[in-house]
């Protein structure tokens, strides 16, 4: 592709040779003839002598002369264009004859059906969504236009996957929360009536799992991303482009705001309510109402100031305790 179709796709200006560029690298492993971005504080400069074809810079970097350089306002968004310029998704199409797919089930136009995948009864998949092998989808599905559910991934009867939501191997969407009675020294299993529903543009990642409701919906909000191994408890209704990390896991009946991002192996207590705006550091846990925007941390979390006061005390201990032992001896010198 020529440096100057690429640039045009992704609202770049190009400054430098209209040349061939037909792949991408990192800066740690260059290939020849390839694009690369420049775009963190500290760039080695040997790699202006590389085989790279072009770099990518944000408008008004500070680059070496006699190189061809594509110009962009927003650089990281730029990437992520000529990311998928350069490797085009191929999207297929057709009812592999080793699916199984219900005659009372609903197949769109240009849907792609895997050897071995499962859609049950009534189950409505939409225009250029992806079941890929070995899927399940339970009836009365509805999953919406460009989806992507991905090889052994579980979606149970009646969850609903809005447009463009990507579902990874062996995630789990609307498996049974986990709720029971103690009664007469034995657990009894509340039914889960209630459903999943995924809003536009959510992925799940690899190993997830969404519950679905005791009575009412899990909802998962519009944007939301969210990590490989990841727990998402019944009645939990997650706001707007929150990022939630590996091993993290929210309780039952909580809820988050917008823009909401969890850390590694966070805990988040059931019946919590997280305002937007709220970054969890990794392994913190939430026991109780977060009302106003910041970064927390710790068990139970405080500010991440106030967490890292407290951190620097306990590693202080020995000199607090050799402080206080000889504070003691001069006492009752």
């Amino acid at each position: 592709m020529k440096a100057s179709e690429l640039a045009a796709l992704i609202g770049a200006e190009l400054n430098g040779e209209d040349v061939e560029i037909s792949s991408f690298s990192s800066i740690e492993n260059i290939s020849e003839g390839s694009l690369v971005a420049i775009l963190g504080n500290k760039i080695p400069e040997d790699i202006y002598s590389s085989s790279a074809a072009a770099f990518l810079a944000k408008k008004g970097a500070d680059v070496p002369a006699g190189k061809t350089y594509l110009f962009a306002d927003d650089a990281e968004l730029a990437l992520v264009a000529a990311v998928n310029a350069l490797y085009p998704k191929k999207h297929r199409d057709g009812v592999n004859p080793a699916a199984y797919v219900a005659d009372s089930a609903i197949i769109c136009e240009n849907v792609f059906v895997d050897a071995f995948a499962y859609i049950g009864s009534r189950a409505k998949i939409g225009e250029g969504t992806e079941i890929h092998a070995g899927a399940v989808i339970g009836e009365d599905v509805e999953i919406g236009s460009g989806c992507i559910v991905y090889p052994n991934a579980t979606i149970y009867d009646g969850c609903r996957l809005k447009d463009r939501v990507i579902v990874h191997s062996s995630a789990v969407i609307g498996g049974d929360g986990f709720g029971y009675y103690q009664k007469h020294g034995r657990n009894v299993k509340i039914p889960h009536i209630g459903s999943v529903i995924l809003e536009n543009d959510v992925e799940i990642g690899s190993g997830s799992c969404v519950d679905r409701g005791k009575f009412d919906n899990t909802v998962v909000g519009e944007g939301t991303k969210i990590d490989n191994q990841v727990q998402v408890a019944h009645n939990v209704k997650l706001g707007k482009h929150n990022i939630l990390t590996g091993q993290a896991a929210i309780a039952g009946s909580s809820t988050t705001g917008d823009y909401v991002m969890i850390g590694a192996r966070a805990g988040v207590s059931d019946h919590v309510n997280i305002c937007s705006k709220v970054m969890l550091a990794a392994m913190a846990g939430v026991m109780s109402d977060i009302d106003k925007p910041g970064i927390y941390a710790g068990i139970p979390v405080t500010s991440r100031k106030g967490w890292m006061r407290e951190i620097a005390y306990v590693r202080d201990l020995p000199n607090i305790v050799k402080r206080i032992k000889d504070l003691e001896k001069d006492k009752d010198a």
